[in-house]
């Protein structure tokens, strides 16, 4: 089933040049069943930004010696044609955002994928957002445990 309310957002300009711009939801917008609040501030589809960077990265280190990292960092790359940052999913991508500010990650990464379901994009798209959703939250908890462990053993 497609949601039929329309997303209307009024570019956010960002505070800094280097910054994208962010997007702030103008009516009340409902998807997978929950209504995400006008006023609502989201970046859109973020995962494509931070694959652009890893693949620059890779292809930086692997151009001369390792041409399957360069491969991977062309892969990379191109990811943001797969998964623009606005679009499509951008539905999904706002009720993300707005249900990260209110629940758990769990939570908000399920309902994404609900989302995306709901947007009837592609089941394949769908498998490779959704995991990478958690994918990153899970790098973050591991990020965090880490942190804190370093804390720790400096006491």
């Amino acid at each position: 089933m497609i949601d039929k309310v329309a997303l209307h957002l009024k570019v956010v300009e960002p505070t800094k040049w280097y910054l994208p711009a962010k997007y702030q939801l103008m009516d009340d917008y409902t998807i997978a069943g929950i209504t995400v609040p006008r006023g609502t501030v989201t970046d859109g589809v973020t995962i494509s930004r931070w694959f652009t960077g890893l693949g620059l990265v890779f292809i930086a280190l692997g151009h001369a010696s390792w041409p399957w990292l360069f491969a991977i960092g062309v892969f990379c790359i191109s990811l943001p044609l797969l998964f623009p940052r606005t679009g499509q999913a951008m539905g999904a991508a706002v009720l993300h955002d707005y249900l990260l500010t209110i629940s758990n990650r769990r939570y908000a990464d399920q309902k994404f994928k609900d989302a995306l379901i709901s947007l009837n994009i592609k089941q394949w798209r769908v498998w490779l957002m959704y995991n990478g959703v958690r994918l990153y939250s899970f790098a973050k908890q591991a990020i965090k445990v880490v942190d804190n462990f370093g804390k720790k053993s400096a006491r």
